[in-house]
């Protein structure tokens, strides 16, 4: 069966089923390694920035709830913030004593230039407050922008892993319809030089006898020996 095989291209039409179908599962097992290699890398590095987006998130409702953007409630709300947080009113204690000590040594602690300096105070304290929030917004803006580029680079990898892929299984099966038609062609050309060879045979040479004659005569002379 081997050789009935191998001359009318059955063995190699298996062959190249059987060679694409194992670079196609060697392709595949690649694929299966490198889509969670690139998908667990991104997730590590969104998950590493995320706090800090999350943080310039809430620095940034808060801000501009202290502009009053969102409203005069939550204007309201914002301000409460200030003036309860503990740090913050410690900070403004300080800030107010010292602008008491300095009145008092000029001697207009409870004039109204004094009375104006508190006021500036108080308000460079609030101002100061809504610059760390800005700020503290604008670097989880920076985060978020970083966050978006990975994005972006996730699926940008993610679409070369799938286009790479595709090709390279369009390849593998160009390259095996190439060889399965090539095989079915093996048959033609063996019977051909089957016939191109009994051709030759019973061609009759020089003395007039074919290949064949001379190969029949050669045999009967050995019979007639034994």
């Amino acid at each position: 069966m081997g050789f009935i095989s191998d001359i009318t291209g059955s063995s190699q039409r298996k062959d190249a089923r059987r060679y694409a179908e194992a670079q196609r599962t060697e392709l595949k097992s690649g694929y299966d390694l490198a889509k969670p290699a690139i998908t667990g890398g991104y997730a590590k590095a969104h998950e590493s920035i995320k706090p800090f987006v999350d943080s310039g998130v809430k620095a940034n409702q808060l801000y501009t709830d202290t502009l009053g953007i969102n409203g005069g409630e939550a204007r309201d709300a914002a301000q409460e913030i200030y003036m309860t947080d503990d740090v913050l009113t410690k900070l403004r204690e300080l800030d107010l004593k010292r602008t008491g000590r300095a009145n008092n040594s000029v001697g207009r602690f409870n004039s109204g230039v004094g009375a104006a300096a508190d006021s500036l105070v108080r308000l460079g304290n609030y101002t100061n407050w809504q610059d760390r929030l800005k700020g503290e917004s604008d670097k989880g803006g920076q985060f978020a922008l970083e966050d978006a580029r990975l994005n972006v680079g996730e699926g940008t990898d993610l679409a070369g892993l799938e286009y790479g892929y595709g090709q390279q299984r369009a390849g593998i099966t160009g390259q095996e319809g190439t060889n399965v038609a090539g095989s079915r062609g093996v048959l033609g050309n063996n019977l051909l030089a089957l016939g191109s060879v009994i051709t030759s045979g019973m061609t009759p040479g020089k003395s007039g006898t074919s290949a064949f004659g001379n190969m029949a005569r050669g045999v009967n002379d050995l019979l007639k020996i034994a």
